[in-house]
């Protein structure tokens, strides 16, 4: 880990802790978040990253919280998603302003209440899915019921979108920016709609015909990458966040061990948790 970008960038945490009891959809989790890194990897204006998972401090929007650094420059990007794959499936209308739901936006107004994260203006939060938005045109508004005035903006538009490519999968997806009353936009100002995105089984193809062009590598190279996101998904308690150089390391152990005669090391008990999770899938 690059110790001295951590220090100077004093807003980035490089551990987390994740939420108990969030080990559900992990099959969309990591293809997700493998194929976000090698984006991120290609990106030469990207200085370095941090990736957590089932963040405890971002609420619903754990499932990927990436925090961006780029180069020559202080500008840090913080991006907080809430993912939902479902198969042959798509929603409405109906379903964002319902009370509860995969798509509630009364819901996820009321979660991220409870999370100052990201209600300080300094995080985008993004409801992402591989089904789409059934509507009649590119801007609309959604009107909450009377019941849910009180607590919620009752009158929210939303209006098509221009995707940012870190987070995008897919050019036929659609893009969605939600406005409301001004008083509420310590939420609605960086709260984004995906819909249309690729699903698991594509994603993971492009993944790993990605992966296979950057690496020039068999595909049980990519399978013990996945392997490694895995098991680096399920640690429980504090742990620390992927990072730019972590990952370039994991990925070069994977290339080159065939041809690397094993060697025994040992680590301090900072590298320890790195240590198991590589051996434990023989990267070492």
């Amino acid at each position: 880990m690059q110790e001295s970008l951590v220090t100077q960038q004093t807003s980035i945490s490089p551990d987390f802790i994740k939420r108990t009891g969030t080990n559900k959809g992990k099959d969309y989790e990591v293809i997700f978040i493998a194929d976000r890194i090698l984006k991120l990897l290609k990106d030469a204006h990207i200085e370095d990253f941090y990736i957590s998972s089932n963040d405890s401090e971002f609420g619903s929007f754990d499932d990927m919280v990436l925090e961006v650094i780029y180069c020559n420059t202080t500008k840090i990007d913080t991006y907080a998603l809430q993912l939902k794959h479902k198969d042959n499936n798509d929603f409405t209308i109906k379903d964002l302003r319902a009370k509860k739901g995969n798509f509630s936006i009364r819901e996820y107004y009321q979660d991220c209440s409870n999370h100052s994260k990201l209600l300080d203006g300094s995080v985008k939060t993004i409801l992402f899915t591989n089904c789409p938005l059934q509507k009649k045109s590119d801007k609309f508004q959604v009107f909450l019921t009377n019941e849910t005035a009180n607590i919620v903006p009752a009158d929210i538009e939303i209006e098509a979108s221009k995707p940012n490519d870190l987070i995008n999968t897919s050019s036929k997806g659609e893009w969605y920016k939600l406005n409301s009353d001004p008083k509420y936009n310590n939420f609605f100002e960086k709260f984004f709609l995906y819909t249309g995105q690729l699903n698991l089984e594509n994603l993971r193809m492009r993944c790993l015909n990605e992966f296979q062009s950057m690496f020039h590598c068999d595909e049980s190279v990519f399978n013990d990458y996945l392997n490694f996101l895995t098991q680096w998904s399920m640690i429980e308690g504090k742990k620390e966040k992927l990072t730019k150089s972590w990952i370039k390391r994991v990925i070069a152990l994977q290339v080159l061990s065939p041809f690397i005669k094993p060697l025994s090391f040992k680590f301090g008990s900072k590298l320890e948790q790195k240590r198991k999770i590589l051996q434990n899938r023989n990267f070492m």
